[in-house]
Order: C-alpha cells, then sequence, then structure tokens
C-alpha cells in the first residue's frame, strides 16, 4: 500500500534548480526525509530500497556519446566485493526485465565506484593524457601512499536508485571520510597548478542509455541496500570507455 503525497512546490523547484552545492543539499535533505516515512510515492521516487529522480516532465534521457569509444582517462576506484557484484547483477537483472527503453549495462567486471578521476577521458591538456601519466605516475603514486597512510578502510552503504537523463545509477551516502580522502587526493595531483575535481557523489553506474526517451521509473527491491567495504583502491588506465577495456597499473591500500 503506498501514500501519494505531494512536497511543497517551493521543494519541487530545488529539483529543476542548476546542480549546485545548493541544489545537492536540498536534494539530500529531501531524500533524507523520505527515508524516515516509510513506503512514501513522491513524484517518481519510491522509498526505501528505492529512490528515483523526480525528472522535470518531458525531459528525455541522453545517449551518451563516448561510449565504447577510444579515451584516455587515469582512475582511483573501489571495487565491490563478489557479494556487492551479486547484488548489483541482480539489481541491472530486475532493471532489464522491465525497462521500456533500450539501455547500454554496464559489464559485471566494470562496475566500481569512482573515488577519484586524475584524468578525465574528456579533459584536454597540452598532451597525450598517457603520456601525462606515464611521466607523473611514480609521483602521484608516492603521493597517494602517503594520504591513506593514516586513512582506514570504510564501508559506503549503497541504498538508492536513481535515474538520471544519463545514466542509472545506486548511490552511498557520501561519507566525510570519504570526502577528506577524495580532496586529499585531488590535491596530490598536480600537473603544472592544475588538481581534478573530486566527485561529491558515491555511485555505481549500472546501465546508460541507448535511445532517447522519458526517464525510466524503476522498482528494484530485495537488492538494497548493500555495505561495500573499501579497504583499497586499484588505479587503472581506461582506454575504452566507461571502463570496458582499461589496464591495471596499481593499488593503493588504506591503514
Amino acid at each position: 500500500m503506498y501514500h501519494t503525497i505531494t512536497f511543497p512546490t517551493l521543494v519541487l523547484q530545488y529539483l529543476n534548480l542548476p546542480k549546485t552545492r545548493l541544489w545537492q543539499e536540498k536534494v539530500r535533505s529531501i531524500f533524507a526525509f523520505c527515508a524516515l516515512v516509510p513506503r512514501i510515492r513522491v513524484r517518481g521516487m519510491l522509498i526505501p530500497q528505492l529512490a528515483v529522480t523526480a525528472g522535470k516532465s518531458g525531459v528525455l534521457t541522453k545517449i551518451d556519446p563516448l561510449w565504447g569509444q577510444d579515451c584516455e582517462a587515469v582512475q582511483l576506484q573501489a571495487l565491490p566485493s563478489s557479494d556487492n557484484l551479486a547484488s548489483l547483477v541482480a539489481i541491472q537483472d530486475e532493471i532489464e526485465a522491465t525497462a521500456q527503453l533500450e539501455l547500454r549495462r554496464i559489464p559485471a567486471e566494470a562496475l566500481h565506484c569512482t573515488i577519484l578521476t586524475l584524468l578525465h577521458p574528456t579533459a584536454q591538456f597540452d598532451r597525450g593524457k598517457f603520456d601525462i601519466w606515464n611521466e607523473y605516475a611514480e609521483r602521484w603514486t608516492a603521493a597517494f601512499l602517503d594520504v591513506v597512510a593514516d586513512t582506514f578502510s570504510f564501508e559506503l552503504t549503497f541504498d538508492r536508485i536513481i535515474c538520471s537523463e544519463m545514466a542509472i545509477i545506486v548511490t552511498a551516502p557520501e561519507l566525510p571520510v570519504l570526502q577528506m580522502l577524495r580532496e586529499k587526493l585531488a590535491n596530490a595531483v598536480d600537473y603544472k597548478g592544475w588538481h581534478p575535481n573530486p566527485p561529491d557523489i558515491a555511485h555505481i553506474t549500472l546501465f546508460r542509455y541507448a535511445a532517447e526517451g522519458p526517464i525510466p521509473a524503476i522498482r528494484s527491491s530485495g537488492s538494497l541496500p548493500f555495505d561495500m567495504p573499501v579497504p583499497r583502491m586499484r588505479l587503472i588506465k581506461e582506454s575504452v570507455y566507461p571502463t570496458l577495456q582499461h589496464q591495471i597499473v596499481g593499488e593503493v591500500v588504506l591503514a
């Protein structure tokens, strides 16, 4: 039995604002409120064990032009455990079985949570990104080891599914330890005074879209929530987006 409620117009307007930090804080506060009330349906959001973004009427999904394309990128990633992977694959199976829109499924071996993108696939520099990595790899990796020397392993609790214009993802609250780790790692990546911007969301991408259409209203239960331990991170060089082909070039183990 589901109950329908309507948030004040002012609150719903936050969902249509540019995705600034204010927007993120307001959306998080909405999710936090919803989590306190069992089984609430709010304009496309279903709580608990499920959250679907409240997309604007008429907004369509977008086809990712980078999918399957050659690229140069370097990332620090946290990997799901075997149990986590089973949960993620189960969620993908559920979504794929009911989706009315053509989806591009992230292969199980490519599922990950990005801790930091050192060199983004679309970033432009004065030279090739793999050339930059080859020159700076030893220096940056040593700096990462200094950062994690006093950072203990932690767990991320993935508890929501979010459908956006670009992808279908599962998310976890971004813990203070993760925020601090990302900021320190980003500061350690210094290329002629440039530093990458750390992400501000903990997520694992499940699908991207192969066609335009209404943003899906996905329903899934049973496999969420799950806790993903983060005892280490892998360094990868990505050559086909999104991590469809990659080379593991290192590992950073937390304290």
